[in-house]
C-alpha cells in the first residue's frame, strides 16, 4: 500500500520545515512509519542553462542589489524570447521531476505517511513567477504533472503577510519576490481546496490543526 502523502508549501520564511520536521517527530511518536522530503528544486539539468541565460540576457542585473531591475529585465528577456522562456521553463520542470522521482515517488513504496517540504506547487510557481508564465497556464502545467506522479492527500498552505516572512529570512532579495509569490499560493489553494493555516500563529497551534485536519489526533 502506496504511503498517504502530506505536503506543506508557502512563501519563504513561512514556517513549512519547522512545522513539517514537528509533525514527523509527533507521528513517529504515534508509531508510524513517516518519510520526509524536502522536495526543493536543486538545479542540476538546468545549471548549464541558467550559467547561459545569466550571462547572455542578466549579466548587469543583480535580484539582491536591484530586485525591480533585475525582475523588469527578466521579464523582458521572456517576452522578447517566447520559444527561449518555454524551453527553459520545460527543462526546468523536467529537471525537477527526475528529483521528485527519487525523493518522493520511490519514498511512497516504504513509508506510511510521506510529509513533503514543499513539492510541484512550489517548483510551478518559482518557474512561472520567474518567467512570467499565467496562472491558468501554470494550473494546467500542475494537472498534467499530477496524472502521472504521486497527488498528495492533503496540502496545507501557511499563509503569512510578505512582510512577516522577509523580517525572518535574510536570503530573499525583497518582499515584492514574496509578494508576487503569496498571490500565485493563495490562487492554487482556491483551485486545489489547500486547507490554509495562519502563519502567524505558534507552531503548537499550527501543529495542532494540521493534526485535527488529518484526524491524527
Amino acid at each position: 500500500m502506496s504511503a498517504r502523502l502530506i505536503c506543506i508549501v508557502g512563501i519563504d520564511g513561512s514556517g513549512k520545515s519547522t512545522l513539517a520536521g514537528n509533525l514527523q517527530q509527533e507521528l513517529r511518536r504515534q508509531g508510524m512509519r513517516v518519510g520526509y522530503a524536502h522536495s526543493f528544486h536543486n538545479p542540476f539539468l538546468l545549471k548549464p542553462a541558467k550559467w547561459i541565460a545569466r550571462g547572455i540576457f542578466m549579466r548587469r542585473v543583480n535580484q539582491f542589489g536591484d530586485y525591480s531591475a533585475y525582475r523588469a529585465q527578466k521579464s523582458q528577456a521572456s517576452s522578447h524570447h517566447p520559444v527561449a522562456s518555454q524551453w527553459y521553463g520545460r527543462l526546468w520542470l523536467f529537471d525537477y521531476s527526475v528529483q521528485a522521482f527519487f525523493g518522493v515517488s520511490l519514498q511512497t513504496l516504504w513509508t506510511e505517511v510521506l510529509l513533503l517540504d514543499r513539492y510541484i506547487y512550489d517548483t510551478v510557481i518559482n518557474i512561472s513567477s520567474s518567467l512570467g508564465w499565467s496562472e491558468a497556464y501554470s494550473l494546467a502545467l500542475i494537472s498534467k504533472w499530477l496524472k502521472i506522479y504521486p497527488r498528495p492527500e492533503k496540502v496545507f498552505l501557511i499563509d503569512i503577510p510578505e512582510t512577516v516572512a522577509f523580517s525572518r529570512k535574510n536570503d530573499i532579495p525583497s518582499v515584492e519576490y514574496l509578494r508576487e509569490r503569496r498571490h500565485r499560493y493563495l490562487a492554487l489553494a482556491k483551485e486545489y481546496g489547500f486547507v490554509i493555516l495562519d502563519g502567524e500563529q505558534s507552531q503548537e497551534a499550527l501543529l495542532s490543526a494540521v493534526k485535527k485536519s488529518l484526524h491524527f489526533e
